[in-house]
């Protein structure tokens, strides 16, 4: 910002402090291709690992980021990654789709056991992502859970009191399907 000169001198510029934070040199351009054939993370292979993505101007394009994970799953995402007022501002797609969700979320560590025989089979999700350091954004999501639709989008606030709204439309909702089998 310029500071208004005094009277009878010349105008001096004074630059504002930027706020604190990370910033992507505008300055540096390059472009990223890393693939692997296996990774191993929590005793399984995650399989065709492939990230692509362009550092041009200040941004961080992602262009591809994909994997086949345990379940049968496929994951895929791509977006940018930029900076505002010293801030990571980041939008972009995923999408997941799995054959077998029950061995996806037990090789991310999440119990689920107790769910009967039958249930957690396929699932799919595509949406749109946005967050710009005081909320994250989920629009357009499809999602199915064996068969079960959903349809919607949601807003997490991130401030001092926590807040979400949702707006998310389902086909059908049986829960009790869901629940551990009491004997």
């Amino acid at each position: 910002a310029e500071a208004p000169a005094p009277a009878g001198k010349k105008a001096q510029t004074q630059k504002a402090d930027a706020p604190a934070g990370f910033a992507w040199p505008a300055s540096v351009n390059g472009t990223f291709d890393l693939s692997a054939t296996t990774v191993v993370y929590n005793g399984q292979e995650t399989k065709d690992i492939r990230v692509v993505a362009a550092l041009q101007n200040g941004r961080l394009a992602v262009e591809k980021a994909e994997a086949r994970l345990p379940g049968d799953a496929a994951v895929s995402l791509n977006g940018a990654v930029s900076t505002r007022r010293g801030a990571f501002a980041i939008h972009g797609s995923a999408k997941l789709a799995t054959n077998n969700i029950r061995a996806l979320l037990s090789w991310l560590k999440l119990k689920v056991d107790e769910v009967p025989e039958g249930k957690l089979t396929t699932a799919t999700f595509a949406g749109n992502f946005a967050t710009s350091g005081e909320e994250i954004q989920f629009r357009d999501i499809q999602a199915t859970l064996d068969g079960s639709r959903l349809a919607g989008g949601a807003t997490l606030a991130l401030r001092q009191r926590p807040a979400i709204a949702a707006s998310l439309a389902v086909d059908r909702l049986m829960i009790d399907t869901y629940l551990p089998v009491t004997k």
